[in-house]
């Protein structure tokens, strides 16, 4: 009954993407929606090879990969969701158009990382801390370690993250 659930849910996902490539009815989220429906797609193993959804998991990710960086909105979610999403499809796929986009995002992750391994909205580097926001940066960091693609200051920021949530 799960596989079945997930599959429904997959075809919807599918039937209601845009034909951009995209999710979401505006710019801030989208990139948040896009990257988690594409994790969606990677998680069951559909790659742009994908008999089913190919189509629609190359289409997700040449809009991630397209989108303007954004780390300036109300919240830095959809920047650490979309570059976990990427991270992902890189190790999956090997598609070397990610590259680039993904060390931009993980650049911009690695340079908001706070001196005591948190994170914040907008990847301020004050003193207030969020675990959530935070939770999606850990997440993204794995997954661009994962792609075995040299990204200057990204075991650093992991041994700065492991120290933060110890202490915490």
């Amino acid at each position: 009954k799960g596989q079945a659930n997930l599959l429904k849910a997959l075809i919807w996902l599918a039937k209601v993407q845009k034909p951009d490539g995209s999710w979401g009815d505006s710019k801030k989220v989208s990139q948040a929606l896009s990257g988690l429906a594409l994790l969606t797609f990677l998680a069951h193993g559909e790659t742009p090879q994908s008999k089913r959804f190919g189509n629609t998991v190359k289409k997700s990710i040449q809009w991630l990969v397209e989108a303007p960086m954004d780390v300036k909105s109300s919240h830095a979610y959809p920047h650490a969701i979309r570059a976990y999403a990427l991270a992902e499809a890189y190790t999956m796929t090997g598609i070397s158009v990610i590259e680039g986009p993904l060390l931009e995002c993980m650049d911009i992750i690695i340079k908001g990382q706070q001196e005591g391994g948190c994170f914040d909205y907008k990847y301020n580097k004050d003193t207030r801390q969020d675990l959530s926001i935070a939770g999606w940066n850990y997440q993204a960091m794995k997954a661009a370690y994962g792609t075995g693609l040299e990204i200057p200051g990204l075991e650093d920021g992991i041994y700065k993250a492991i120290a933060w949530l110890k202490k915490m």
